[in-house]
Order: C-alpha cells, then sequence, then structure tokens
C-alpha cells in the first residue's frame, strides 16, 4: 500500500505468489484505480469507463472512435498515437460492450507511463468531439457516390448480417427488455445510425458516462512506482475536478452554443435519468408476444435417442442484422422479425414441459443453403455466485466438448450428423447469460435439435446413460482446468487480471452485493481455483441437480431458444 497522503483511499488487497493487486478510490470523485503488481517486462494501462445504451444508435461505439480525436490540452488529431509510439508503447487500442468501454496501451516503463497517462485520461474526459471528425469517422453520405460511408459505418455494415450476431442479439432482446442496455447493440445498427446519431447526442452520452465515479484505472505490470501515480492523478483531479461532487453528473471537455442547448434538452429525454453509481438493471425481461403458435406432437423422450469456450471475457464483434419474420407471418415478439413455435415433449420421468422457440432469419447469397443453427439462451443468477458458474462450466465442458463427450455422441458421431459443432459462451453481465448453440443444423432437423437437447439431458437424470462415466470425464475436466487456470494466470496475466478488474468494476457499479459472508467483490472473482478443488468431492447428485435447476427447470422468462435459417429471400430484399 502507499505510504503518502492522497485523495484516494486504499479499500482492499488480494495476495497470491505470483501477483498482488491493490484497489483505490478517491474520496473526492470515486474514481478508481488497481495496481496488480506481477513481474513483467512491460506495464498494462487499461482505462473502463462504464457505458450502457438505450438505443440502437452505437453512441458508446462511435464516441470510442472519437475520443482519439483529440483532446482539450492535445488538440492535435494523431496525437495520443505519437506520443506514445515516443515512448516505445505497443499502441492503443479500445474496445466497446455492451456495459462498458476500454482504452489501453502497453508501455515499457514506468517512465513512459508516468507521462502517457495524464495525456490518455485528458482524451477520455475532454475529448473535442468535433463535426468533422463525426462526418468523417462516424456517418457521412459520399459526394461521389451518394452512398453511406465513415469509418465506424463501413465496421457495422461489413459485420451487420452475420448469423452469430443476429443469433446474440435476438437472443439478448428475449432475456431482457427495452429498460435494460444489454436489449441493444452497443455498437450501433445501420439503420439507427444513419436516421438517429447526431454528433449533439454523442455529447450527451459522454456527459452521462464518462465521469470519474464512473471510471477505473487498471495498472498491471512490474516496476510501477504507485505513490508516483497517485500524485499524478491527485494533480489531474485537482487540475479537472476541483468542485466535482461525485454524487453528480458532470459535463467536460466541450461547449453548446444556445441553439445547441435547446437540442441537447430535447435529445436528453431519450436517455433515462440514472444515477451513476447506483444504476440498477431491469430485472423483470418482457414475456414475448405472440401472434402464431404452432402445436406439434408430443414426443417421447426415451425414443429419441462439441466444443466449448471456459470464460468469455469478451463479447463478439458488432455484428447485427436485419431480422426477417418466418414464412411470411407478422409477429409483434421481442425479438424483431421472430415468429414463436411451441410444442410438448414428454420426459421418461412423467413431467411435461411446454418447449418455445423462436425462428429468425439471415440473408444468404445462394438460395441452395440449408444449414442453420439452434441456440439455448439463459439469463441466470448474479454475477457474485462464482462458485455455481465454475461448477457449471466445468459440466458444460464435460456434455459438450470433447469427441467422447455425451452430446458429440448424440448429435455429431451418427451415420446422419444432426449438427458439425456444439459451443457454449458466457456474457459476464450483473446476471451472467449462458449460450449454448448447435452449428450446421439442416433446416428439416431445427425443431428436432431443439427437443432432442432436453431429451438426452432428461436421460442423464433418469440414468439411461452411464453416470459413472460422466462422474470420471467430470474429475478429469475439473483437474484439467485448475491446470489450465494456472497456466493463464501465469501465460497471460495481462489480459487474465485486468478483464476481471474491469468485471469488477462493473459489476460494483451494476449489480449490488447482497451476501453477508464480508468477502469482497474481487476476491469473489479470483476464487476460481479454491471452487475448483472443491468440486473434487461433490457426488454426481450435486452435477443432476444443476442439469435440473438450470438447464432444464430454470424461469421460463429468462430463457429462450432460437432456431436461426438462412433466407435467399431477405438477402433479396435488403438489396431492394
Amino acid at each position: 500500500m502507499a505510504g503518502i497522503q492522497s485523495n484516494f483511499d486504499f479499500l482492499s488487497s488480494y495476495c497470491e505468489p505470483t501477483f498482488n493487486i491493490e484497489k483505490y478510490q478517491s474520496k473526492q470523485t470515486g474514481m478508481k484505480l488497481y495496481h496488480i503488481n506481477v513481474p513483467l517486462p512491460l506495464i498494462k494501462l487499461e482505462i473502463c469507463v462504464q457505458t450502457k445504451p438505450y438505443d440502437d444508435t452505437g453512441c458508446a461505439h462511435t464516441l470510442e472512435h472519437l475520443i482519439f480525436m483529440g483532446s482539450r490540452n492535445y488538440p492535435h488529431q494523431g496525437y495520443l498515437d505519437y506520443i506514445t509510439a515516443q515512448h516505445y508503447s505497443l499502441g492503443t487500442n479500445a474496445a466497446t460492450y455492451r456495459d462498458m468501454t476500454t482504452y489501453e496501451l502497453t508501455t515499457v516503463n514506468h517512465k513512459s507511463l508516468s507521462t502517457l497517462l495524464p495525456v490518455y485520461l485528458d482524451h477520455i474526459f475532454h475529448p473535442l468531439l468535433l463535426n468533422n471528425c463525426f462526418l468523417t469517422e462516424v456517418h457521412h453520405i459520399s459526394g461521389e457516390t451518394g452512398d453511406d460511408a465513415g469509418v465506424v459505418y463501413s465496421e457495422m455494415q461489413a459485420s451487420e448480417n452475420q448469423p452469430d450476431d443476429i443469433l446474440l442479439y435476438s437472443i439478448l432482446r428475449d432475456l431482457w427488455s427495452d429498460k435494460s442496455p444489454y436489449y441493444y447493440e452497443a455498437g450501433g445498427r445501420l439503420e439507427s445510425i444513419r436516421n438517429e446519431l447526431t454528433l449533439d447526442k454523442i455529447k450527451i452520452f459522454h456527459q452521462k458516462f464518462y465521469v470519474p465515479n464512473n471510471v477505473a484505472i487498471i495498472l498491471c505490470g512490474g516496476g510501477i512506482n504507485i505513490d508516483e501515480i497517485l500524485e499524478i492523478l491527485n494533480k489531474f483531479e485537482q487540475e479537472n475536478f476541483l468542485q466535482y461532487d461525485n454524487r453528480q453528473k458532470l459535463s467536460m471537455g466541450f461547449s453548446l452554443n444556445e441553439n445547441q442547448r435547446k437540442k441537447k434538452k430535447l435529445s436528453d429525454d431519450n436517455f433515462p435519468s440514472i444515477q451513476i453509481k447506483s444504476a440498477s438493471f431491469d430485472e423483470s425481461p418482457t414475456p414475448p408476444d405472440t401472434n402464431k403458435k404452432v402445436n406439434l406432437p408430443s414426443i417421447d423422450a426415451t425414443k429419441l435417442s462439441v466444443r466449448s469456450n471456459s470464460y468469455e471475457a469478451n463479447e463478439p464483434s458488432f455484428c447485427d442484422s436485419e431480422l426477417m419474420v418466418s414464412h411470411g407471418e407478422s409477429s409483434t415478439a421481442s425479438s424483431p422479425g421472430s415468429i414463436l413455435v411451441t410444442f410438448e415433449t414428454e420426459t421418461s420421468i412423467g413431467q411435461r414441459n411446454m418447449v418455445e422457440y423462436k425462428e429468425v432469419c439471415y440473408p444468404v447469397e445462394d438460395n441452395e443453403e440449408n444449414l442453420g443453427q439452434v441456440a439455448f439462451g439463459y439469463r441466470l443468477e448474479s454475477i457474485y455466485k462464482m462458485e455455481i458458474y465454475t461448477a457449471l462450466d466445468v459440466l458444460l465442458t464435460t456434455l459438450f466438448d470433447e469427441d467422447i463427450s455425451i452430446f458429440y455422441k448424440e448429435f455429431i458421431e451418427l451415420p446422419n450428423t444432426l449438427c458439425s459443432l456444439i459451443d457454449h459462451d458466457w456474457f459476464n453481465y450483473p446476471e451472467r447469460v449462458l449460450t449454448i448453440t448447435f452449428e450446421g443444423v439442416e433446416i428439416d432437423n431445427l425443431t428436432l435439435v431443439a427437443d432432442k437437447y432436453s431429451s438426452v439431458l432428461y436421460s442423464i437424470l433418469n440414468s439411461q446413460i452411464d453416470s459413472g462415466q460422466l462422474y470420471t470425464q467430470l474429475q478429469r475436466n475439473i483437474r484439467k482446468k485448475i491446470e489450465s487456470h494456472l497456466n493463464e494466470v501465469e501465460a497471460e496475466p495481462f489480459d487474465f487480471l485486468t478483464d476481471l478488474c474491469c468485471l469488477d468494476h462493473v459489476s460494483e457499479l451494476s449489480a449490488p452485493y447482497t451476501d453477508n459472508d464480508g468477502e469482497q467483490r474481487l476476491h469473489k472473482f479470483l476464487q476460481n481455483q479454491k471452487y475448483l478443488e472443491s468440486l473434487l468431492n461433490r457426488p454426481i447428485l450435486y452435477w443432476h441437480e444443476l442439469i435440473k435447476k438450470y438447464l432444464l427447470e430454470w424461469e421460463p422468462s429468462k430463457r429462450t431458444i432460437i432456431l436461426l435459417k438462412p433466407s435467399y429471400e431477405l438477402l433479396t430484399e435488403q438489396q431492394g
């Protein structure tokens, strides 16, 4: 812990043999500082800002681009990249997610860090946000061709119709209501960028979210003089936030004329009133509204006869699509362009479940394309229940991963394979989101795969599948994950540890911590090895209960099934 008097209070520390994390917070502004002391030759700086979209204009994404276009004290465009290169930095980078935007650079030593940090902060808190930069970097109409153009617009144009991202967009719209930032696309959708996004709206977004108590500075590496860093931050706060009350929002970095102020006031109505430090998320997703239901025959589960990613630190890139209603029917379901279908399944233990799924289309250039995807989405419990999530990750890896997994045998290792790949992903929101996706599914088999998923899970509970073999695979995967966790901490500490600090910062702002055991939030996220070791003693019934509670009987309003189908007609419609 630092030994100087400063505006920053020391909050907590976490020590491991290979690294140490110290957490500070400014008494004056609420800004956080994480110091990760790990013996490495380079130093990584990451600045995490909680940003929450409430429409599809992509304010968070476009602002991320404009941050680098000059600031109040460093007005020349490109100066930030120039000075980082002068200090032998590996360059700047940034990424936008649905609940945060991160800015980073990696440099060679503490001296370079101490020079670059205030320059970077000036760009973040005081961007110029000029109209000419908006036109070139975000959106404009080409004078030569009359086409829509701009760096951000072109990025989204290249990715908006990708099937994986259409799928994620549809899942999140089913799991969250339109009062939640996770309902929207932080990268922006083309129609909204064209018709709704303005520079004033981006300025308002900056005013609301780029405030000190919404920002965390994360330093990771060796040789960092934390006392000097605190002095730099003290000076920066005194020069910029002398009258700042961390309970209030602050305008910074630009001024508006009288006409702009009037527009600003009108535009501001589009944003919900929030308090950054106590932001909450919608707890009651709107149940899907339907125009059409199809009742299919009951299926006896006894007559029915992958690979995965374990930790999702980054969302997929910004890719969503115009969605199309299947079979030409109109729909008012929570995911635009989808149709809800229901059918019943009867399990071998006498239970009956009503299974609902939505059909969503993505454009394809080949009218002979006949492969789609089936995805299951779950909005689960608080992000802080890491022991449960560690166990679920082991379970999902065992069920879907490897050539010897149960689902591989039931879906892929068949004379007529039902899919080509099974994948699962985690999204670290205040209530963690899980997706399980079956890829390469023939259109005629989409409903069969959707139903067989639950049937195979019930077969495990009914002991129709060898529980002894499953238990052996679980034990092996627990040990493998313990080893891979240790390797990850040692081999890639930059990404692993900074991602955890970003998660801690955003979760602290977004999800109140309700446990009474006194553990610090950050400690929860760093106990993965402890949780894994405890799983070695869990009996097979524990794993059966996980399957039953989280995969089969989870609250219907917080789960969804999406059938993604190719559509040549949709492409033709989009091209006019």
